[in-house]
C-alpha cells in the first residue's frame, strides 16, 4: 500500500496545475478475472501503464502495472479539501493476473470505507458475505502471492487521500479466505489517520 500512496504523491507532484494522467472508470468485477485473465488483455483494455515496477507480497516478485488520474480543481471529491484521485493497480505472476486493486477519492465512485468496523471481522469466525455486508465491495483481491498462505484469497479495502502539502491518508485492510471463505487473517494499516 505504502508504493500506491508514492505513486500518487509522484503523480500530484507532476499535475500540480491542473490534471495528471489518463482518466479511467473501475473496471466491472467480471472484466478481469483473477488467476485467467492475462497480462496482454489487461494492458489491451486499459492502455499503457503509468508505471510498471516488480514488486514483493509474501517473499515472490510480481510486475505491478499502475494507473493514476489526478483532477486538480476540476473533479468532484468525497469530501471538501481532498484533491480528487484515481488509481488502480494489477498484479501479474508470469502474466497471469493474481490481484487487483482500485483507489478512489471520487464522489461518484470512492472506496472509502469504515475502518473502525474492521474490528468486527473475526479469523476462524467471519465468512466472506459477512466481511463484505460489513465493510462494503472491496477496493481489490488477489490470490497467491498477493493472499498470504495459507489463505485461498485477499479482500483488500484502501481509501487514500490528498489534502495538499503532502497530506495524504489511507486507510488499508487486508483480509484473507481460506478455502471455505472464512477468515484467516486480518490486516490492518493506517497512515496519517485522521
Amino acid at each position: 500500500m505504502n508504493r500506491i500512496v508514492s505513486i500518487v504523491m509522484l503523480v500530484m507532484a507532476l499535475g500540480a496545475c491542473a490534471t495528471a494522467g489518463r482518466d479511467f472508470s473501475r473496471a466491472p468485477s467480471e472484466r478481469f478475472v483473477i488467476g485467467q485473465t492475462n497480462k496482454d488483455q489487461v494492458l489491451q483494455a486499459m492502455g499503457s501503464p503509468h508505471r510498471v515496477d516488480n514488486v514483493s507480497f509474501n517473499g515472490e516478485i510480481v510486475e505491478a502495472a499502475s494507473y493514476v488520474y489526478v483532477a486538480m480543481g476540476t473533479g468532484t471529491p468525497l469530501e471538501t479539501g481532498v484533491t480528487p484521485v484515481r488509481s488502480a493497480q494489477f498484479y501479474f505472476q508470469k502474466d497471469r493476473l493474481v490481484g487487483q486493486t482500485f483507489n478512489s477519492s471520487f464522489k461518484d465512485d470512492h472506496t472509502r470505507f469504515d475502518d473502525t468496523l474492521v474490528t468486527r471481522v473475526i479469523k476462524g469466525t467471519t465468512r466472506r458475505s459477512e466481511v463484505i455486508a460489513l465493510l462494503g465491495k472491496p477496493a481489490g483481491t488477489g490470490v497467491a502471492p498477493i493472499a498470504k498462505a495459507p489463505a485461498r484469497e485477499v479482500l483488500i479495502y484502501s481509501y487514500i487521500t490528498n489534502r495538499g502539502a503532502n497530506r495524504i491518508t489511507s486507510r488499508n485492510a487486508r483480509i484473507g479466505l481460506d478455502a471455505n471463505d472464512v477468515v484467516d487473517y486480518v490486516e490492518v494499516q493506517n497512515r496519517n489517520p485522521d
